[in-house]
C-alpha cells in the first residue's frame, strides 16, 4: 500500500479529471490518450521529487524513498519510461498535445533541479497543473473560459504550494528554501492547513 501511496493516485486523478473538463469546457471530444498521459506525468512527478527529498522527508514522517533508496529511483524511473512513452504516443497521435507532454515531462524532471530558487519551483507547479485544462488551446486559442480556468489554476495553485511550505516552513528551515522561509510567513500553521484544504476545494470546483 505504501508503494501505491507513493504516487500520490488522488493527485493523478485530479489532474486528469481536469484534462477532462478542460475538453468538456472547450467543446472537443476528450482525449483519452492525453488524460492517461498526464495521470502517470503527475504520477512520475510525485515519485521523482520524493527521491530527491527523501532525507528531508524523514522528518515529515515519510521513510519509504529513503529506507528502500534505490528501488524508490527504479520506480521513479519505471513511471519516468512510462509517462515518456505515452507523452510520445500521444504527440504520434496530436503533435500538439504531445509538445505540451514532453514540456510537462521535462519540467517536472527539472523541478528539484530549482531546488534552491522557491519561485521557480512554485511557477513550475502552478504552470503544469494548469497546462492540464489547456490541450483544447492549441486547437483552437480562443476559448475564453479556458484561458479564465487556467488562469485561476495557476492562481489557485500558488497560492496553495506557498500555504503548503508554510506548514513546513520549521521542518524546512535550513535544510531547504521555500517562499515562505524567504518572506518569513506569519501565518500559524493550522491557518495554512485551512488555506489548504479551502484552494483545494476551490480547485476542485473548477473541474465541474
Amino acid at each position: 500500500m505504501q508503494w501505491l501511496n507513493a504516487i500520490r493516485p488522488l493527485c493523478g486523478t485530479s489532474t486528469a479529471l481536469l484534462v477532462i473538463s478542460g475538453f468538456r469546457h472547450g467543446h472537443q471530444p476528450i482525449n483519452w490518450s492525453v488524460v492517461v498521459a498526464v495521470f502517470f506525468l503527475t504520477s512520475m512527478a510525485m515519485l521523482w521529487n520524493d527521491y530527491h527529498d527523501r532525507e528531508l522527508d524523514k522528518a515529515k514522517g515519510r521513510f519509504l524513498a529513503s529506507h528502500h533508496p534505490v528501488w524508490f529511483l527504479r520506480y521513479a524511473l519505471a513511471f519516468a519510461v512510462i509517462s515518456f512513452g505515452l507523452s510520445v504516443l500521444v504527440w504520434f497521435h496530436n503533435p500538439s498535445f504531445g509538445m505540451l507532454c514532453m514540456g510537462m515531462w521535462i519540467t517536472s524532471i527539472a523541478y528539484n533541479k530549482a531546488q534552491h530558487n522557491p519561485v521557480a519551483k512554485n511557477v513550475i507547479v502552478s504552470l503544469n497543473v494548469a497546462a492540464t485544462v489547456m490541450f483544447p488551446l492549441l486547437l483552437d486559442g480562443k476559448i475564453l473560459v479556458l484561458w479564465l480556468m487556467a488562469g485561476s489554476i495557476v492562481m489557485i495553485i500558488s497560492a496553495r504550494e506557498f500555504v503548503k511550505d508554510v506548514e513546513d516552513m520549521e521542518v524546512d528551515r535550513g535544510k531547504k528554501l521555500t517562499l515562505a522561509l524567504v518572506i518569513n510567513s506569519r501565518i500559524e500553521k493550522i491557518s495554512a492547513s485551512r488555506w489548504k484544504n479551502f484552494l483545494t476545494l476551490l480547485l476542485v470546483a473548477l473541474m465541474f
